[in-house]
């Protein structure tokens, strides 16, 4: 349904999914006949609305200019261009590879992703049902939904994420790589309800050629539990994308060594505190929602639970007097835990 629904908040609004598909449908003339008119002078402007269809088929795929050709009788490098006017009306997104000096045999191909799974299923005329009876067609709409959701997440952070792709020529592939600040972490998307370890292949060959730059690769997945598959790899589920409790953050800096060390500093009342918030975010997501709430610490959002840690990085081993500290108002989250440190 979420897939299906897209993410542009006009589009949630309408009340039935007719309603809404008819306005992706007049979003996408729009900003074709007017915003395309400003940018270039095309004479085939027609052309566009088949070639974003056909493309919507192409989502979460490598780029291919020639399939992308084939129904027109145009040139590739029109065809090129077209996609570059798309492109930067916001309707096509171009994924870029990722690249390293320490591998020679990988991909260097962008991937096409559409700008919102909505507006794509709109294009392919298919609603949940159909959808999900096309498990290969789910699959890469499900790839394109998460890879937006990152997109979100990564707007909300205060460091500049860069996004790419990883897929090398024995076809060992990463869905998403992000980096920041020289740290590099990798999503896999998987439409399935369980994970092995070969869905990681991909996520350790990239921790093999980052080494100590790897802060974490997860496997997002149709499951209820968060499962761990060896050092900063999980399975993690696709839910915790939209859970106040999960931020992009829990990719890139918790669960390392790096967040540890510049956040905490080496009080041990920070590192304790830390372990327990960030294991027990981790089992909370196990319960029902309903029994989440009476465990406050660990439903904290990150960026409030990160300022927790400003005021007490410094703290002396002993925890002092609570009456002595300048944070009574966080008083209610952390009083339990000094009957777990006690």
């Amino acid at each position: 349904e979420r897939v299906v629904a897209g993410g542009y908040p006009s589009a949630l609004a309408r009340a039935t999914p007719r309603r809404r598909m008819a306005w992706y449908r007049d979003y996408a003339e729009t900003l074709i006949q007017r915003d395309i008119r400003d940018l270039a002078r095309i004479s085939a402007l027609e052309a566009l609305p088949r070639l974003l269809a056909l493309a919507a088929g192409q989502t979460a795929c490598l780029m291919n200019i020639s399939e992308l050709a084939a129904p027109f009788q145009m040139s590739r490098p029109t065809i090129r261009e077209y996609v570059t006017l798309l492109s930067r009306i916001f309707l096509l997104e171009e994924l870029p590879p990722w690249h390293s000096n320490r591998m020679k045999r990988l991909i260097k191909t962008p991937k096409l992703h559409l700008g919102d799974t909505g507006l794509a299923c709109t294009l392919l005329g298919l609603d949940a049902e159909m959808l999900w009876k096309d498990r290969a067609v789910f699959g890469r709409l499900l790839e394109t939904f998460i890879y937006q959701e990152l997109r979100r997440h990564a707007s909300w952070q205060e460091e500049t994420i860069i996004f790419s792709h990883f897929r090398d020529k024995d076809q060992v592939e990463i869905d998403v790589v992000l980096e920041s600040g020289g740290r590099v972490a990798g999503v896999e998307v998987k439409a399935a309800a369980t994970v092995t370890s070969d869905d990681f292949k991909g996520l350790r060959k990239l921790q093999d050629a980052v080494q100590e730059r790897f802060a974490a690769g997860v496997v997002l997945y149709d499951g209820g539990s968060v499962v761990p598959f060896g050092s900063n790899l999980y399975a993690v589920p696709i839910s915790c994308l939209w859970q106040t409790n999960w931020c992009l953050g829990h990719l890139l800096f918790l669960g390392s060594s790096m967040c540890r060390t510049r956040y905490l500093g080496k009080s041990p009342v920070c590192n304790h505190l830390f372990r327990l918030w960030y294991f027990g975010n981790m089992w909370t997501l196990k319960l029902p929602e309903e029994q989440r709430e009476i465990w406050p610490l660990f439903n904290m959002d990150s960026a409030y639970f990160s300022q927790i840690f400003a005021l007490w990085r410094c703290l002396p081993c002993k925890p002092p007097n609570f009456k002595n500290l300048q944070v009574l108002m966080i008083r209610s989250t952390l009083e339990p835990i000094y009957r777990v440190l006690e």
